[in-house]
């Protein structure tokens, strides 16, 4: 299976670089019974300490993904403070949690721990997860999700702080995934023995497995997968569709990406899809070749049924409010949450950061005629939700347009996103 290909190449990375570093930085063993054996070098006992394999199944992890001496690898090579820009999977154990990490999941909701290849080793030659949100970028509640001796996949941007080869603080990095317990079920996600299934249907279990045996790019013919809502990336109301997360037990789990409401209806409200609902999704299973490897999905389907209650029949129009108004709104959402609802707001444009003829959308912030607030509005499209065109009246600064869109709390900075333009005056 691909994730025994995964694993496997993991440990010759970190067995050969658990070798490397020995003579300059000999690990030492944590205290109590070892998984290795003692040696003596000149005098000073030392702990050998065997690869241990972590239980990562139904992870999914890209192929891509770095383990620790890969990571210091690609931050060795930024000058310091500079960082990739790319965001990468780094996986390794919890070698130790760092003196801020309780202080900072009190205050911020997030982690700081460092990172090793070889659990125990104890090696000098570490990374740290540098205030990082727990999965699906969510604030962490509890410091003890994160323990030493967990396995985990931290995802985000890395830097090197002055030689400390780290991810990017404040959120901008998050755990994928751990073995901790506590962090799996942190979500309520929990064992979902209140699934059941009907002809046809197979869980995301099944899934994952029918996925492994295929190759980059290829897609299965259309199945059914049930399982539990475990996050909401986002419901675009603009193209009536959603992306989100499956799971089977909180662990494992698929992304569903541009699936329609049941029987291929349009999505008119985000609260149609909410975390805890179960779905049975209907969609090819798709092996995506992206930059950070392969990784499994379902894609451009559809919901067949669901256990959500939420009569579309009830849902409201767009809510008009300024600027100012939208701006305290998108404020009361979590980090990453987009409203449920579009608004209508009318405002004078300060910026235009991006005119895509070859996306057919727009970049640029409004305020209100007599405020000061401004906002973000993040890749919208033009009159009549139509892709924006060379032929189409270029937006400029002090252009008053209105907008229909949904909000969006963008890990601090509140955004207009998925929506277009309903006038333009020049």
């Amino acid at each position: 299976m691909k994730l025994n290909k995964i694993f496997a190449a993991f440990m010759l990375i970190a067995a050969v670089a658990f070798t490397a570093c020995e003579e300059k930085n000999p690990p030492v063993g944590p205290d109590g019974p070892g998984n290795g054996q003692d040696t003596t070098q000149n005098g000073d006992t030392t702990q050998v300490v065997d690869p241990i394999a972590p239980d990562t199944a139904g992870w999914n992890i890209p192929a891509g993904a770095l383990t620790v001496a890969q990571a210091r690898e690609k931050c060795a090579a930024l000058e310091s403070g500079a960082t990739t820009g790319e965001k990468f999977y780094v996986m390794g154990w919890v070698k130790k949690i760092h003196s801020k990490h309780a202080d900072g999941v009190a205050k911020f909701g997030n982690a700081q721990f460092y990172m090793e290849d070889v659990k125990g080793a104890n090696s000098h030659d570490d990374f740290m997860a540098y205030q990082v949100y727990g999965p699906n970028g969510k604030q962490i509640t509890d410091p003890a999700v994160v323990a030493e001796g967990d396995f985990v996949v931290v995802y985000g941007e890395l830097t090197n702080y002055n030689g400390t080869f780290e991810t990017v603080g404040k959120g901008a990095a998050y755990i994928w995934k751990s073995t901790n317990p506590l962090l799996a079920n942190s979500d309520n996600s929990g064992n979902n023995t209140d699934i059941t299934y009907e002809d046809g249907e197979i869980s995301v279990a099944a899934a994952l497995e029918m996925g492994a045996n295929l190759a980059s790019g290829d897609t299965t013919d259309y199945i059914k997968v049930r399982g539990k809502v475990k996050y909401v990336k986002t419901v675009s109301l603009s193209y009536g569709n959603a992306q989100f997360y499956i799971t089977d037990d909180g662990n494992n789990e698929l992304y569903c990406y541009n699936i329609k409401g049941v029987d291929g209806e349009k999505f008119v409200s985000g609260e149609q899809l909410v975390e805890g609902d179960i779905v049975t999704v209907e969609a090819r299973l798709y092996n995506y070749a992206s930059a950070d490897g392969d990784l499994l999905e379902l894609i451009k389907g559809n919901l067949t049924r669901t256990t959500n209650t939420f009569d579309p029949s009830q849902a409201t129009g767009p809510k008009e409010v300024t600027v100012a108004e939208a701006y305290a709104e998108g404020s009361l959402l979590g980090q990453g949450e987009t409203s449920s609802g579009q608004y209508k707001v009318t405002g004078v444009v300060t910026e235009v950061t991006e005119a895509s003829t070859s996306y057919g959308n727009l970049t640029f912030n409004i305020k209100d005629e007599d405020g000061t607030q401004e906002m973000i509005c993040y890749r919208l499209y033009y009159l009549e939700n139509k892709k924006y065109t060379e032929d189409d009246p270029a937006l400029e600064i002090g252009d008053i347009v209105t907008i229909v869109a949904q909000i969006k709390n963008h890990y601090g900075d509140i955004e207009f996103v998925s929506g277009y333009l309903t006038e333009h005056i020049k």
